[in-house]
């Protein structure tokens, strides 16, 4: 619940919440130095197994009973709806939900909240406010620069891709230093460092292709 900081880990299946949770916890338990001893719950027999293994009992709500898990659903109530404009927004074919709910969950943790008083979850938890200036318009036009030396002469200088959200840093996890960009041309995804991509935030191509995927 403190410092209201949210990770994502998508499911394919029910039966992968126990490896998504041994992730989280390993890096949780990196970072902090600090071991996790319970687990709350909205009583999904996914996370049963989970539970037991911690050295207290999992805290598991009644079923269809949100409101007891108040904190966790606001979350996902907040990153689902920003997740949902950003497509609206970007008119991003439902295939990249994913990517949104990523990158809204990114930008949740980095703005104020007055839950924690006017600061936000990344200030909360490392003690200094964020810089906000590597942001961007999620779903608009960004070119990747082709490095000279992987590019032959009189050959394009840079994919024309779209923005579709951040690497998170692995040693820490909250300073972002790779875009993520969706290449619709070679249909792959590529990672691009600040200095290598060039965005136009006033363009956005889902809005003018029809199916650019």
């Amino acid at each position: 619940d403190d410092p209201r900081w949210g990770h994502v880990y998508p499911l394919k299946v029910r039966s992968d919440a126990q490896d998504a949770y041994q992730r989280f916890a390993n890096q949780y338990e990196a970072q902090t130095g600090l071991k996790l001893k319970y687990l709350r719950t909205d009583n999904d027999r996914a996370f049963f197994s989970i539970s037991d293994r911690l050295e207290e009992d999992g805290r598991r709500t009644a079923p269809d009973s949100s409101y007891q898990n108040g904190i966790a659903e606001r979350r996902i109530q907040t990153v689902d709806r920003r997740a949902s404009v950003m497509i609206f927004h970007a008119n991003a074919p439902i295939a990249f939900w994913l990517q949104a709910v990523f990158c809204s969950n990114y930008i949740t943790n980095l703005l104020p909240t007055s839950a924690l008083g006017g600061i936000s979850p990344y200030e909360k938890k490392y003690g200094r406010p964020p810089d906000l200036s590597h942001l961007r318009a999620w779903g608009c036009r960004a070119y990747a620069h082709i490095p000279k030396k992987l590019r032959r002469k009189y050959a394009k200088k840079a994919h024309a891709c779209i923005f579709i959200g951040y690497d998170l840093d692995g040693s820490n996890g909250f300073t972002s230093t790779t875009y993520r960009l969706w290449d619709p041309l070679a249909r792959k995804l590529r990672r691009s460092a600040p200095n290598f991509v060039t965005f136009i935030e006033t363009e956005f191509p889902w809005r003018v292709q029809v199916d650019p995927i």
